[in-house]
């Protein structure tokens, strides 16, 4: 939201208004302000350690705030720490990864898309459950624009969608619900189908089988955007 944005002028006017702001992060920050807390208190911890537990970081900032406050009272009350307990103070941020996954594929972005992938892969969890939430996300889309379809707009429609949608998802919804038609999104539930039984018979590398299906949902994605 922007400074001219009238609920962000509403709090600043309000005497206990609090207002935070949230931003991508990006793992080389990521990386090196945990680099930096670990030297501030002397511990000793190897570069392949930072960079495996940086994968447990959400790409939120506020997120990433309050799991790094965590971290430092966890340093600070303990004297004799290795990195396993280091690694269990860190709250697993996967889903909310695995959810900008897919925000990212249905929207267009296609190298921001696969490079969250990765990243998210690494920290180990079922294909399926990101399968699983690609079917939601597109079953909703397809919702909405039925609801649009049958004389609805398209705000409106989002809005009454329960349970309510997050509103920091609203305006990605809003863009993807704009470049998707029910045809393309009929198509790739079917894939999803296709690839959940594709992963399930341990036949083929899950890993490839998503990674492909995430870059030709972007790559539709994209074109569609362009039209």
């Amino acid at each position: 939201m922007g400074q001219k944005n009238i609920l962000v002028k509403t709090i600043e006017n309000l005497n206990n208004g609090l207002l935070i702001p949230c931003y991508e992060e990006s793992d080389v920050v990521v990386q090196n302000n945990l680099s930096k807390l670990f030297s501030d208190f002397g511990v000793n911890v190897s570069k392949d350690f930072i960079r495996t537990l940086s994968t447990k970081f959400s790409s939120n900032t506020a997120i990433n705030l309050m799991e790094f406050e965590k971290l430092k009272n966890f340093l600070l009350n303990n004297k004799i720490i290795n990195e396993k307990e280091i690694f269990n103070v860190i709250a697993n941020n996967i889903d909310n990864n695995l959810n900008q996954v897919i925000m990212l594929s249905a929207s267009g972005k296609v190298k921001e898309a696969l490079d969250l992938y990765e990243k998210s892969y690494e920290n180990s969890y079922s294909n399926n459950f990101l399968i699983k939430s690609f079917v939601k996300h597109f079953s909703l889309i397809e919702t909405i624009l039925i609801k649009v379809k049958d004389g609805e707009i398209l705000h409106d429609a989002i809005n009454k969608i329960k349970p309510t949608i997050f509103f920091k998802d609203k305006p990605h919804l809003n863009f993807q619900c704009k470049i998707w038609n029910l045809n393309q999104v009929n198509l790739i539930l079917k894939r999803l189908i296709e690839i959940e039984v594709k992963c399930k018979s341990n036949l083929l590398d899950d890993k490839i089988i998503m990674s492909h299906f995430i870059l030709s949902t972007s790559v539709i994605a994209k074109n569609a955007s362009r039209i």
